[in-house]
């Protein structure tokens, strides 16, 4: 409890110091644990369990024990709530949108991935609720918020494959609503959506968790000698990317007069689907016709209170607990002067007018002044 209420200060304060200060001393104190439980922790939901994988057997029954209570209320006069759609452009502040929402509140969040609980029971073909939701939470009223990549325009190694799915909406909204589980697709339906919440994250910084992100993902396969998780190993990393897809593909999506350009931004593909990712779901949100609010990453850093009170006004959600603790990420030292000047003048290229409108101010003033004269 003490932790909760310090944790909850340090996010009104939103200072990046105190919070990474405060980090490093619950560490040395053994006193930070951000949640429940952990590998290297005998803790699981209380309980200290000293064997591995009797932890895994326990954690397994809680779990299921409140997947049967959370069905009970379902079946006892229940009244599916409106589905929120998270569209987040992947590693834009996804995992912890919903983490704090469900924290703040006590009630589970959903997503497309097949679990044991359906957000809807009429609607068998989905979302589900998160099989990561702490088992004493609730389901939620009236909205729950619901994660949505819309994948076919986000596989990491796919960068310059999107020239089919650029000009056709239909690919990447059917994908925005629809999950698979054991080789078979489903899709729920469109109807079912009722508000949106689009969360946009700085271009340059989302390029560069995509690619620690990657790294991650590698490190575990046991790959990681093919680049480190630094500045070079970035460039590195890109230029590997550059090479293999640029050739066949940059026809497709660049012009000529731009074609220069490409070889001074490092993953320039990424920019591309970024780009290519917003203006498709501005196009959804407009067609879907239902409330929307827009949330950048970096409000929760530099406007921590106001956002969360948007962000659950929006849920009508109130606050019962506190959010989770936020740390604040950006990698302005990844790119050169030219670098950013050259992939700012393809965005703009690439970008429809609204998709500009809310990215524009990631820009450097000066490129900007320049490309407007």
């Amino acid at each position: 409890m003490i932790f909760s209420s310090i944790e909850f200060a340090i996010s009104k304060l939103g200072g990046r110091l105190i919070c990474v200060v405060f980090a490093v001393a619950c560490l040395t104190l053994g006193v930070y644990e951000h949640r429940v439980d952990h590998d290297d922790d005998f803790m699981v939901y209380g309980v200290r369990i000293k064997d591995k994988n009797e932890r895994k057997a326990y954690r397994m029954q809680v779990k299921s024990r409140a997947v049967q209570r959370l069905k009970g209320v379902q079946q006892d006069g229940y009244d599916p709530p409106g589905i929120v759609q998270l569209l987040s452009f992947p590693n834009s502040g996804t995992t912890y949108t919903l983490a704090t929402v469900s924290k703040a509140t006590h009630h589970c969040t959903a997503s497309q991935s097949k679990t044991e609980l359906l957000v809807n029971p009429e609607s068998p073909t989905g979302p589900y609720y998160n099989n990561k939701c702490d088992p004493t939470f609730d389901l939620p009223k009236k909205y729950v918020l619901n994660k949505s990549h819309c994948l076919t325009m986000s596989k990491y190694r796919e960068s310059y494959k999107l020239t089919k799915e650029r000009d056709n909406p239909l690919l990447f909204e059917d994908a925005c609503h629809s999950g698979s589980s054991g080789g078979m697709d489903y899709n729920y339906d469109l109807s079912l959506i009722k508000k949106t919440v689009h969360l946009i994250r700085n271009p340059f910084d989302n390029v560069i968790s995509r690619f620690r992100f990657s790294w991650n993902r590698d490190h575990a396969h046991n790959l990681e000698d093919a680049y480190e998780k630094s500045n070079e190993g970035f460039h590195e990393f890109c230029r590997l990317h550059n090479e293999i897809y640029s050739t066949e593909h940059q026809n497709a999506f660049v012009k000529p007069k731009h074609k220069d350009l490409i070889s001074k931004v490092p993953c320039a593909g990424e920019f591309f689907r970024y780009i290519i990712w917003h203006n498709q779901a501005i196009n959804m949100i407009k067609k879907t016709k239902v409330p929307s609010i827009n949330v950048y990453y970096e409000d929760y850093n530099e406007k921590f209170d106001e956002t969360m009170d948007k962000l659950l006004s929006f849920l009508e959600e109130e606050q019962v607990a506190d959010p989770s603790l936020f740390f604040w990420h950006d990698y302005p030292e990844y790119y050169d002067e030219e670098a950013r000047k050259a992939a700012t003048i393809l965005m703009k290229e690439w970008a429809t007018k609204e998709t500009w409108a809310l990215i524009q101010h990631y820009m450097e003033p000066h490129t900007m002044a320049e490309m407007n004269r």
